[in-house]
């Protein structure tokens, strides 16, 4: 087919035949905007049969070019007078953004005070590699008063569209005039990334197209946390997940596991591909939340960083799914690391100065001062992180603050004109003066006795009950039985761990007499190495003035700490034996009741009764079961639910509530059996 091209403009140039055959053929177009006065230009090449031009064109494309308009010397534009009837609901226009800004702000003024009208402000820029919506804004308003404000973030040297917008239902003619400000100044490195021991940061700032008010800040919100999977596996998928003919999808399911010390607000993303969605390499990127007890309790995919979501203190488990039919790529990103953002209680602040002197002797902090269109460069210095913040927040090694660096004064500029800035930690540190117990001079020999003591002690608590467990508490009881009670506690919990102590639910077959005097056995001798009345008149004491007062003060805390461990544990042992005796002879011995009852006061020498101590709340369980006090039971549990969800403790409510109150509140016992399937499901939700 032989075809003629045609175009109704003079600034695109089309070869005039081209000669279509059966395979592929190109032809070029050249384009020349340099005549073109500013705004939107749009032609339509056409190609026509030469045999019959009568039937029209064969084909058509559009060619769109769009010129933007250039700012003044000061970075203003201004448009006045503009009509937005029924007809013309939509204005665009598009601006050269000039160097040296970065945010700029949209004055529109209302010319017509008796019509009111709903707007919508929408602009763009579009960068290399980035989605649409990186450098977008968005703003729905009324025209109410008499002028309207909006800022945004812009980037240099790149064109901006300003789309304003009449609301659909606002049917009335009105006249507006607004005016195009841009503001800013150009930092050298707009993502600043520190680290713990550089001492200084150095910024320099470039002025802009106008005088700029500066009054630099660094503020320090949230803190990033590493996380290297646990567990990794590539399977194929079903029969369900093939693409013909016999195209396998493959899916890599991974482990992370972490902890909070206390409630926060947090997030989890993928570095690697978090911020993609349709654009992203791989089929698919989901990840789902888990507690200690394996409950469900967030998810997401890309963008997470939208969805923060308020976690209380506890371990955590984050298991991560991604799709690809070729199972090579999986196995690249096998040990993907992924990262959990924290928001901070209380912000960090840095501080900034303007000269370097001033940073090397910590004297005076950077103030407000002006930037004027043609001035010189300014050098700004940020200090460091002090330790005791480092010390006081528990950061370690490869830990990541993160936050941003604000250099207007203007409010409206601090809201938009801001810049990422991260501080690593790449250092341990101890508190200066760690005070320690009062010591004697000891040899290396004692030293070397007393790290195998304390790592004895640790494994001790560690081994499962048995014969193993036993030989070893006999080796430290010849070597240290009589000196230190810590011997004596860590042997109770080796026989009773935390995780497997018995609530007042079990069944009188799982009573295991032998353990239960093996405690008390142990408690006891625990509490005749630690002389009590000497302990209580330390802390009787109101103010001591010794040298060593404070060292004292913390080897009198551990003292205390084993001593209410110990009486705790043998308090709620003896609180065992008297039930298991109760029930199966039911013969009540007054003499037992008063031991309980004189062990509960003794505690509550050391401790106050409505402390969170997790000894004391075993013990105080135990007590009110003994005494047949279920609704002091039911608080106690409850508060410790608060902290944490146990399956022991919950089901050890559901069986007060039954013994308490009977059939009377099936409904509620119906409810907390649900619950505990919800709470403490056997294994993990799947993808």
């Amino acid at each position: 087919m032989s075809l003629c091209l045609t175009s109704d403009v003079s600034w695109v140039l089309v070869p005039k035949y081209l000669e279509l055959m059966y395979m592929a053929r190109n032809f070029n177009i050249k384009v020349d905007p340099s005549g073109l006065s500013p705004g939107v230009h749009t032609t339509t090449v056409r190609a026509y049969d030469v045999k019959n031009t009568a039937k029209g064109p064969v084909f058509t494309f559009e060619v769109t070019v769009v010129r933007p308009v250039k700012t003044d010397d000061s970075g203003s534009l201004s448009y006045e007078n503009v009509n937005f009837n029924p007809n013309s609901l939509i204005k665009r226009n598009f601006v050269l953004v000039p160097n040296n800004v970065t945010w700029a702000t949209l004055h529109i003024k209302h010319l017509d005070t008796d019509v009111s009208s709903n707007f919508c402000l929408h602009t763009v820029q579009l960068l290399p590699q980035k989605s649409c919506k990186f450098m977008e804004y968005y703003k729905m308003f009324n025209l109410k008063s008499n002028e309207f404000q909006s800022h945004f973030a812009v980037e240099e040297n790149v064109v901006l569209e300003i789309a304003l917008a009449k609301y659909w239902p606002s049917c009335s003619n009105i006249i507006l005039s607004y005016k195009l400000q841009f503001h800013g100044v150009i930092p050298q490195s707009k993502n600043i990334a520190m680290y713990h021991g550089m001492g200084l940061q150095s910024v320099m700032l470039k002025p802009g197209v106008k005088n700029e008010e500066i009054q630099p800040s660094v503020s320090l919100k949230h803190l990033i946390t590493v996380l290297r999977p646990n567990e990794g596996k590539i399977t194929a998928l079903t029969y369900r997940d093939v693409i013909p003919p016999q195209r396998p999808i493959y899916q890599l399911n991974l482990s992370y596991a972490f902890s909070l010390p206390k409630s926060t607000e947090a997030y989890a993303t993928c570095g690697l591909f978090g911020e993609l969605l349709y654009e992203n390499e791989y089929e698919s990127q989901l990840w789902m939340l888990f507690d200690s007890n394996k409950q469900y309790i967030a998810a997401g995919d890309a963008y997470s960083s939208r969805h923060v979501y308020k976690l209380d203190k506890g371990d955590y488990t984050i298991k991560m799914h991604v799709r690809h039919e070729r199972r090579e790529l999986l196995d690249k990103i096998i040990d993907l690391p992924i990262q959990v953002v924290q928001k901070l209680q209380n912000q960090i602040n840095l501080d900034v100065y303007n000269s370097h002197h001033q940073a090397t002797i910590f004297g005076k902090k950077s103030s407000c001062f002006i930037m004027t269109p043609n001035g010189a460069l300014c050098n700004l210095n940020i200090g460091s992180l002090s330790i005791d913040k480092i010390i006081s927040l528990k950061l370690l090694p490869g830990h990541c603050l993160t936050g941003n660096i604000i250099y207007a004064k203007d409010e409206n500029g601090k809201k938009v004109d801001t810049y990422d800035f991260k501080y690593f930690i790449t250092d341990t540190f101890k508190p200066k003066n760690g005070l320690k117990p009062v010591e004697e001079i000891k040899t290396k020999l004692e030293e070397f006795n007393e790290a195998m003591c304390e790592s004895k002690l640790n494994w001790l608590t560690k081994l499962e009950y048995g014969e193993d467990s036993r030989k070893l508490y006999d080796s430290l009881c010849e070597e240290f039985g009589d000196k230190n009670a810590s011997v004596h506690t860590s042997w109770i919990q080796c026989i009773e761990p935390e995780d497997k102590k018995r609530f007042p639910y079990f069944e009188i077959p799982d009573f295991d007499l032998e353990k239960v005097k093996l405690i008390i056995a142990a408690a006891d001798r625990a509490l005749a190495i630690i002389d009590q009345d000497e302990l209580l008149a330390f802390y009787g004491i109101k103010s001591d003035q010794r040298p060593e007062a404070s060292k004292l003060k913390i080897s009198n805390d551990r003292l205390k700490n084993t001593v209410v461990e110990a009486l705790s544990r043998k308090g709620a042992a003896l609180c065992q034996l008297y039930y298991y005796n109760n029930v199966i002879t039911k013969i009540t011995n007054e003499n037992d009741l008063q031991e309980i009852d004189d062990i509960l006061l003794q505690v509550s020498c050391f401790i106050s009764p409505d402390s969170d101590s997790k000894s004391l709340n075993y013990f105080n369980i135990w007590h009110g079961a003994v005494y047949q006090n279920y609704g002091r039971m039911m608080k106690i549990l409850l508060r410790m639910l608060e902290d944490k969800y146990i399956k022991d403790v919950e089901s050890c409510l559901l069986w007060t509530v039954n013994v308490k109150f009977g059939a009377d509140a099936r409904h509620l016992a119906s409810a907390m059996v649900n619950a505990l399937i919800v709470h403490y499901p056997k294994t993990f939700r799947p993808f």
